[in-house]
């Protein structure tokens, strides 16, 4: 939902249907979803009424998605009582995802 100049709230855009939702971020760039569902995790990315899906992964949920600028985000794969945690990141606002080495 979108409110602008004081006025009501408007529906812009439905959720992305694959998946539960397990993270929210917004940038001026694009509105990005982490969803995981059936053993798979999902990215959708937004420009309001459709989304795409950049990322699909199986194992491990997608947690902590955030934005630290308009282009850049990140998020945790995995963690504590998963085989394995990564961190993931992305310089074109969700277009496209690579493991971060840390």
């Amino acid at each position: 939902m979108r409110k602008s100049d004081g006025g009501p709230f408007k529906t812009v855009s439905v959720p992305p249907r694959e998946g539960i939702t397990t993270g929210f971020a917004v940038s001026p760039e694009a509105p990005l979803v982490a969803a995981t569902g059936r053993d798979w995790s999902f990215v959708h990315r937004g420009s309001g009424e459709k989304w795409s899906t950049p990322l699909t992964l199986g194992g491990p949920p997608f947690e902590d998605l955030a934005f630290s600028d308009a282009r850049h985000a990140t998020f945790v794969r995995g963690g504590p009582g998963q085989e394995f945690a990564e961190v993931y990141r992305t310089d074109d606002a969700g277009l496209s995802w690579k493991p971060l080495k840390v």
